[in-house]
């Protein structure tokens, strides 16, 4: 029996002061009882624009060579490791790796969570 996953798409662009961003990561929170698929984070690391990718439990962390104005977009998949009934959002986080108060932050969620939770 495959596993229930979905994909999770991102896409980050520089909003702030200035040109860029120095380097950046993105921090995101896994849905609980979610795991980041391992192949399309392999996929990942052949991204110019990703210097690094780690998968501390229930994080995705991507360290980002700078951002800029110009969009970057890139996709993932996330896989179900145990089932957990009414899925709660959970934060996506984006900060500059030297000066940590210049931030954003999103919450997101699975598709269909709130149909499938209902039922």
């Amino acid at each position: 029996m495959s596993k229930k996953k979905f994909i999770l798409h991102v896409k980050i662009s520089y909003t702030g002061s200035g040109n860029s961003s120095n380097m950046a990561v993105l921090d995101i929170t896994l849905l609980t009882g979610f795991i980041a698929e391992r192949s399309s984070l392999d996929e990942l690391r052949k991204n110019r624009q990703i210097s690094k990718i780690e998968t501390p439990q229930g994080h995705a962390i991507f360290y980002m060579r700078k951002i800029t104005s110009e969009p970057i977009s890139f996709a993932f998949s996330m896989e179900v490791d145990y089932p957990v009934d009414n899925l709660q959002s959970r934060p996506a986080i984006v900060y500059d790796y030297y000066e940590k108060d210049k931030y954003a932050q999103v919450l997101y969620n699975a598709p269909c969570s709130e149909a499938e939770s209902s039922s």
